[in-house]
């Protein structure tokens, strides 16, 4: 029983690597972004002038005039940011301003 082992070496060897580059893991579009912002230094989200967000409360509508049933719920309010929920009579969620 004559064995080749330069038959069996080289695709055993061939198949070793293709798995191991295979098995690498991707980069994604957003990692370079993520290191940006996350670094020391880095510039902030918010900035300093930005305005409360209870600020923006006079802006929208307590209620949606002409639609019974609906109301508009504050859910978030931060500096530079405010996030409000249109809820159907049901409390299920309809959109988001």
């Amino acid at each position: 029983m004559t064995i080749r082992w330069r038959q069996i070496l080289a695709p055993l060897c061939l198949s070793l690597l293709l798995f191991v580059t295979a098995c690498a893991p991707q980069t994604s579009r957003y990692d370079q972004v993520q290191k940006e912002t996350t670094q020391r230094g880095a510039a902030p989200a918010v900035a300093k002038q930005a305005e409360q967000g209870s600020t923006f409360n006079k802006i929208f509508p307590k209620s949606v005039k002409g639609y019974k049933g609906y109301e508009v719920v504050p859910t978030q309010e931060k500096k530079g940011f405010a996030e409000y929920k249109v809820k159907d009579k049901d409390g299920k969620t309809v959109a988001m301003l």
